[in-house]
């Protein structure tokens, strides 16, 4: 019997790992082997996955003067309008940013640039 249980536990536990080191070497879902962040680099799924690491970056390389800043409520705003500031704009909505990941997202953008223009999008989450 403690052969049997011996020989199933192995059994069981060379199958896990197997499966791990599977899992780790294909990485499905982008978890172990994620790729330093350029805008060269990120596909477009990438960057769905990963917009809070995505859209800051960007933030850094266009240097926009106006932002929105929101959830993905907030998304569907065009800074482009003619009533925003000339110059560059960005649509820096994330969907589900807490109001604490709002105002860092705030902090950054106008580190890399003064912003003339701000909107942000609040939800009733949001409080």
């Amino acid at each position: 019997m403690k052969r049997y249980l011996l020989i199933i536990a192995t059994v069981t536990s060379g199958i896990c790992l197997l499966v791990g080191l599977f899992n780790y070497q294909v990485d499905p879902f982008g978890l172990y082997h994620f790729r330093q962040v350029n805008a060269d680099s990120l596909s477009r799924i990438d960057q769905f996955y990963h917009m809070r690491i995505t859209k800051p970056w960007q933030v850094v390389q266009t240097k926009p003067t106006a932002i929105v800043v929101g959830t993905s409520r907030s998304a569907t705003v065009h800074p482009q309008h003619p009533s925003w500031p000339p110059g560059s704009s960005y649509n820096l909505s994330v969907p589900g940013l807490t109001a604490y990941e709002m105002l860092r997202f705030i902090e950054d953008a106008q580190a890399n640039g003064p912003l003339t223009k701000l909107m942000i999008g609040l939800d009733c989450d949001a409080f």
